[in-house]
Parts: C-alpha cells; sequence; structure tokens
C-alpha cells in the first residue's frame, strides 16, 4: 500500500519511493502515520510525489449503477433496519440502499427515524424508495435527557467517571442506540406476525451511500456470524452497519440495554491492558476518549462473542448531507482521540477520503467481474509495516509494541483480552488491529474470474 518512509531532518514528514503497477498509480492512498505525532492528519499518496485527483472517482457518477451477478435470494429470509436522526435522510442514499440491497436481496424493511418538522415529508421520501413493512417517527430526545436515561444502573461516581470519557458529537450515538433498539423491536413483531424468523438481519444508518451490493448471499447460510465491515475501526469495530446471524443480531441491536444495565459500563470504566492509555507508550501517552466504535468492540468481550466476528470489505459510505451543515459548508467535526480534526467532504459528496477508497476499490472491481468469494480469500498485508515505522522511533522499541498490541489482546486473562485491540495502539480509521495484527480477519473477500480481465490488484 505505500512505501518505507524516510524521515525529514526538519519536521515530521515522509518521502515515497516504490515499484507498483501501472493501473495503481491512479490511487491515492491516504495512510495515517502523523495521528500520534501531531495533532493533524497526513496524506501519503501512493506513487506520485504530490495531490492529484484521483481519475477513478472523476467517472463515478451522482448515483452510480454497477451491475453485479447475485445468485437469488430465498424468499424473504433477510431484514434491514434502517435508524436515524432523520437530519441526515436524503434521496440519493436512500435510492443507492434499494438498489444495492433492498431490492437485489428481496430484504424486508423497517425503519425508525427521528421526527422531524416534517413528518409526512419523511414518510413518503421513505416509503417512496423502500417500501417499509413497518415505520416509526421517534421523538428527538434532548441531550441531557438522553445521557440521564443512558446512566442507567450505574452509580452517581461511576457514571461521572464514564461521562468523562465518552465522546461523540452531541452523544448522538445513543440516540441511534434506542433506535436501533426501536427498529429491532419492529423486526420480532413482523417475525410473530408472520410465524417465522428472518435469517440475516442488517443494520443501517440513514447517510451510507452504497457504491455495490454487500456479499449478502455468502453469509446466508454460513453459520452464526457477526459481520462487520473492514476498516474505520477507531479503536474498537466499525459501526456504521452491520450483517448478523439472526441468533446474534442482539448484541447489535440491543447495545443501548446492554450499556444501561451496568455490566458495559463497569467493563468501560476497567478496560484491560492499558488499553485507553500507557506510560511507555509516547505516541499515546495522554487518555483517550472512549467513542460507539470503542463500546461496541467491548460489548463483544463482554458477551463472550469475539470468536463470532468476521469481517469483509464494506461497500457503502458516509455522505455529506444537511447534518453536517453546523460544521461549515464542506467538512465535519470528528474526534477521535481527543483532538478536534475537520474531515473535508469530498467534490463527490463523501465524508471520510479512506472510506469512499476502500469502497469504490471494491466496486471498481465488481465492475470488472471480479466476484465475491468465502473461499480464499485475501490476507491483508500493510507495506511497510506498521510497527517498523511508526514504533521504531518509540523508545520502548518494535518488538515490544508488535507484542504489547498483537499478542496481549488474545490472552484468556480478561486482565489483557480484547476482540477489538486496543484504542492506545489503534486509534485510527485506515491502521487497525485486524488490519495491522490478524491480517484483516476476512471471511469474505474479492477474487477475479478466470476470463476476466487479471490486472495486478492495488489493494
Amino acid at each position: 500500500m505505500a512505501a518505507p518512509a524516510q524521515r525529514l531532518p526538519s519536521k515530521t514528514g515522509f518521502w515515497i519511493a516504490v515499484c507498483v503497477p501501472q493501473e495503481c498509480i491512479s490511487w491515492q492512498v491516504h495512510l495515517i502515520v502523523s495521528s500520534w505525532l501531531q495533532r493533524h492528519r497526513e496524506d501519503v499518496l501512493l506513487g506520485l510525489p504530490f495531490r492529484v485527483d484521483c481519475p477513478s472517482l472523476h467517472r463515478l457518477p451522482s448515483n452510480p449503477a454497477v451491475e453485479v451477478q447475485v445468485p437469488p435470494d430465498s424468499g424473504t429470509s433477510t431484514a434491514l433496519c434502517l435508524v436515524g436522526l432523520g437530519e441526515r435522510l436524503d434521496r440519493v442514499c436512500l435510492e443507492s440502499l434499494r438498489n444495492n440491497v433492498v431490492s437485489v436481496f428481496s430484504a424486508d424493511v423497517f425503519a425508525v427515524i427521528g421526527e422531524s418538522s416534517a413528518p409526512d415529508s419523511t414518510r413518503h421520501l421513505i416509503h417512496e424508495f423502500l417500501q417499509p413493512k413497518r415505520l416509526v417517527l421517534s421523538p428527538l430526545l434532548s441531550v441531557e435527557t438522553t445521557l440521564m436515561q443512558a446512566r442507567g444502573n450505574s452509580s452517581e461516581d461511576d457514571w461521572e467517571r464514564l461521562r468523562k470519557l465518552l465522546v461523540g458529537k452531541q452523544f448522538n450515538f445513543f440516540s441511534a442506540w434506542q433506535k436501533q433498539e426501536q427498529c429491532f423491536d419492529l423486526l420480532q413483531q413482523e417475525e410473530l406476525a408472520r410465524g417465522a424468523r428472518y435469517e440475516l438481519v442488517v443494520g443501517v444508518r440513514e447517510d451510507l451511500f452504497w457504491m455495490a451490493p454487500p456479499p449478502l448471499h455468502l453469509m446466508h447460510g454460513a453459520g452464526d456470524f457477526v459481520w462487520i465491515p473492514d476498516g474505520q475501526d477507531w479503536g474498537g469495530f466499525n459501526d456504521r452497519w452491520v450483517v448478523a446471524a439472526r441468533d446474534l443480531a442482539s448484541v447489535w441491536f440491543e447495545r443501548w440495554s446492554h450499556f444501561t444495565a451496568g455490566a458495559l459500563q463497569r467493563d468501560l470504566l476497567n478496560l484491560p491492558g492499558d488499553a485507553l492509555t500507557d506510560p511507555k507508550l509516547v505516541i499515546n501517552s495522554k487518555t483517550l476518549l472512549i467513542g460507539s466504535e470503542c463500546i461496541l468492540g467491548r460489548a463483544f468481550d463482554v458477551l463472550g462473542l469475539c470468536a463470532k466476528v468476521r469481517r469483509f470489505p464494506s461497500t457503502a459510505v458516509v455522505r455529506c448531507s444537511r447534518g453536517y451543515e453546523d460544521f461549515g459548508s464542506s467538512g465535519s467535526t470528528v474526534r477521535s482521540d481527543g483532538f478536534e480534526t475537520m474531515e473535508e467532504c469530498t467534490r463527490h459528496g463523501f465524508v471520510f477520503v479512506g472510506e469512499v477508497e476502500d469502497a469504490h476499490n471494491i466496486a471498481i472491481r465488481l465492475e470488472k467481474e471480479w466476484e465475491w468469494s468465502s473461499k480464499g480469500q485475501w490476507r491483508l498485508h500493510l507495506v511497510p509495516d506498521y510497527f517498523t515505522m511508526v514504533w521504531d522511533v518509540i523508545e520502548t522499541g518494535v518488538s515490544f509494541g508488535r507484542h504489547h498490541c498483537c499478542n496481549k489482546p488474545l490472552r484468556e486473562s480478561k486482565a489483557s483480552s480484547s476482540c477489538a485491540g486496543y484504542a492506545s495502539c489503534f486509534v485510527s480509521d485506515a491502521l487497525t488491529y485486524h488490519r495491522v495484527c490478524q491480517g484483516g480477519m476476512l471471511g469474505i473477500s474479492l477474487k477475479p474470474l478466470l476470463h476476466s480481465r487479471r490486472s495486478p490488484s492495488c489493494w
């Protein structure tokens, strides 16, 4: 993905020197190597020493239609829960969701959306594109009310300690969890009415744009797993969307109950293995803040479901929408490590550059007749080695970093185990625990067909 970097004597910077296939030259690869060393994000471009516009993205229309051959689904064994505050709901995202997920897999749709100032317009928009089985417009609660409810069974002292570690734009993830649980209730009501349970449950947020159909057809009958998109982990697990076997769906959709019951909160106050801070780690010597991704990761530990996690490349990206207008005309404020950074929306209307490059890379290969596969999947290999690149400048060294970040989380002891790794090591969207330490842990990925054009992979 990149090349060994040379540190400049005057300041932290990197030169690129790498031999790559010609096809790869047009891709921008953004490597976050300075988020711990400095308070801003640095871009490293693969093969080019200066910033360029990605030619492949120029050919991406506002709502692309990528034709993908997917085996027909058996009946309505797929349910989809759409949740959101309502402020980021738009036609483009809904149309892409219908074209790439709902129609392709004959999914029954359930939706819980925040009640806006124009509820009739919201209902019409969702019915126009998704024709949901059940739809609820949920009143929006104040931040103070939501936080009061989130405290649940915790003592006043424990809640105050945890509250200081939590981060999120007005704690919207708590509201999202409430709506996910409401949506799961709607789904279960439908199951009672129809006398049969769904096989797969898909959970999505309202502002996701879908570039291509995800591989749901390979997840049917694959066993009881929770399929989490690769990347965008931010010290935990990507929580933008999920595909879960019905028997395991509660770990995702009932996070609100798990959190307010108290056990998950107590776990967060006693995170193992210096997961949030470690004085030996120069790169993360300050205490990090806990976000929704980190809490999701710990939920799997608390419930003993780490072995049920599988990853796969994502085909969905967060789109800039009305909900980002508060942050200016072209960006959104993202807080991951205790500092505020500005994520500029791309010219195509996406929020996170790395996320859209990953998803577009998948979509473009599907368009070139690559196919999803659960056999012989890729093992992700990041070059240069993360520990050589970052930890070589740290006093504790590469060996300590690899042992602390990759080996300790695998221990059976509760004092060390963490199926999402330690945030103190991997506070990043691209450099994640599963990518760096476990080759991605992909249960499904892509492969070229025998008759397709066999070009070298850039990813």
